[in-house]
């Protein structure tokens, strides 16, 4: 779909804001008003047919043609035409994520394009190298495991999922089943913040964790249980997150007076060839009471129980 986009600037906030404050508004005729600053700078979205010539188009009609919805224009008082430009939006995936060596990865926006509602294209844009980073560097080290899982499409061949057999029409079944059940838009928090390894063979699972709140992709719940995404918490002197005090690799968090888990499981990681960053906080009884703690278990030769603080 073609869409108009109108950036300008209007101090015009009693008409703009008839409805009440807001960020985005979706009107009924396909169009999309976005408050960038919350006082004089908005932008319009406008759909429009494909063949049509944007260079006759009245920008400041297409703003009074989007804020009026279904009905007539509605006309506010604009000061400045910022910017007009016509933009297509593309939903787009690779067929293949890397070379055939494994030697060269694809990341970002050449994987995957997104429309830019919602602000995925970012989002996973960041989460790929990430994600793939600190896995590529557990298979290079040695202490990565096997691969365990593939891709529907993949595991099914690659001619099932447009067969007009009843295995190809299954694997439509499940996909349009997974596309329906998280179409969420522009309010997947838990796309955007809840990326986490849980259920995972990295991840130890013991009877002492938290209750693990359920993920969906539209809500996020920070959690302290394992495999969470640790949470951000200032320390004692106001100005230091302890996100701030995590290293590259995996971390370890030791609220204790002596520190003596974090030595023995940097010792235990030494020795399996793990890179892990202890971070000794016995005074921090705020960020310890929060039990914002990212741990990082250890595959030992024997079964260890240990408890933190």
């Amino acid at each position: 779909m073609t869409n108009f986009l109108v950036h300008f600037r209007s101090p015009d906030l009693e008409r703009l804001h008839k409805q009440g404050q807001f960020w985005h508004i979706f009107f009924c005729n396909g169009g999309v008003v976005i408050s960038q600053n919350e006082k004089d700078i908005w932008t319009v979205h406008m759909p429009l047919p494909p063949d049509t010539n944007t260079e006759l188009l009245d920008p400041y009609e297409v703003v009074f043609k989007v804020l009026g919805g279904s009905s007539r224009g509605h006309k506010i008082d604009i000061d400045e035409i910022l910017v007009t430009s016509a933009w297509t939006g593309h939903i787009c995936v690779a067929e293949h994520y890397g070379s055939n060596r494994g030697q060269v990865f694809l990341s970002g926006d050449v994987a995957h394009q997104n429309i830019p509602l919602g602000g995925y294209g970012m989002n996973t844009g960041l989460g790929d190298p990430f994600a793939i980073g600190w896995k590529l560097a557990a298979v290079i080290n040695g202490y990565g495991g096997e691969e365990t899982d593939v891709e529907w499409v993949h595991g099914e061949g690659q001619g099932t999922v447009i067969s007009t057999d009843e295995k190809g029409e299954s694997l439509r079944d499940r996909i349009r089943s997974h596309v329906l059940t998280n179409d969420g838009e522009n309010k997947c928090l838990g796309v955007e913040m809840g990326s986490r390894n849980f259920p995972s063979p990295i991840v130890l699972q013991g009877t002492d964790d938290l209750e693990t709140p359920e993920w969906n992709e539209k809500n996020y719940i920070p959690s302290t249980s394992r495999g969470a995404r640790a949470r951000h918490v200032f320390l004692r002197d106001g100005d230091t997150s302890i996100h701030d005090l995590l290293g590259f690799d995996y971390d370890l968090v030791d609220f204790t007076t002596e520190g003596n888990f974090a030595s023995s499981f940097k010792e235990a990681a030494s020795h399996l060839g793990i890179p892990i960053a202890t971070v000794h906080l016995p005074n921090e009884q705020h960020a310890r009471d929060l039990g914002n703690v990212a741990l990082c278990c250890l595959a030992l030769e024997q079964e260890c129980h240990v408890t933190f603080g």
